[in-house]
């Protein structure tokens, strides 16, 4: 009867350590997930204020060079016109004939994408954090142990226009350009 009663007590320590167990492994996983929330959120905060600030300077950039450029013609008509060495301004420009480079708009349309992209994946990310932090608090055995704990609060970073287009249901303006309303084709019902 003691070997029983003793076996009976060692499988009850091991249930209770197994709970414990449990109880502590889903309780850090949901810690966890809600730290990696926050610090996500505080990288997406800091790659939206570099998306703006890299492009605000190479926008920049380009700027400069179009008032380098046109001060580069001014010059180089202005002497034209002087009437001072003429035919030597008209050589220089037939040699050289600056013209304007497009390269650095498409430069400007890289950092704008490669940097756009990025953002996206953090916040797709912060979301797929929250999901599993959803998950850990309403699955069992996990909602036993976490389902009390507060619903992870994110917030993602949107446009009007689309917040606009999900609560309507709609997205009719298929134009490139703001301002330029193109609709689009009815559907039939």
């Amino acid at each position: 009867m003691g070997k029983v009663f003793a076996l009976g007590m060692v499988g009850l320590l091991g249930i209770a350590i197994l709970v414990g167990v449990i109880y502590v492994s889903y309780s850090n996983q949901e810690v966890r997930l809600r730290n990696a929330a926050t610090a996500q959120e505080t990288a997406n905060t800091a790659i939206f204020d570099n998306v703006w600030k890299t492009i605000a300077q190479t926008a920049n950039v380009k700027d400069d060079y179009k008032e380098d450029f046109r001060k580069s013609w001014t010059d180089i008509l202005a002497a034209n016109n002087s009437g001072s060495r003429m035919g030597s301004v008209q050589v220089f420009v037939n040699r050289i004939n600056p013209k304007f480079d497009s390269g650095l708009y498409k430069r400007l349309m890289v950092v704008i994408e490669s940097n756009r992209k990025e953002f996206l994946n953090n916040q797709k990310k912060l979301v797929d954090i929250k999901r599993e932090h959803d998950n850990v608090r309403t699955t069992f055995p996990g909602s036993l142990i976490c389902g009390n704990r507060p619903e992870l609060k994110i917030t993602i970073v949107t446009s009007g226009r689309t917040q606009d287009t999900f609560e309507s249901g709609r997205e009719d303006d298929i134009s490139l350009r703001p301002g330029q309303k193109t609709e689009a084709p009815a559907t039939k019902k």
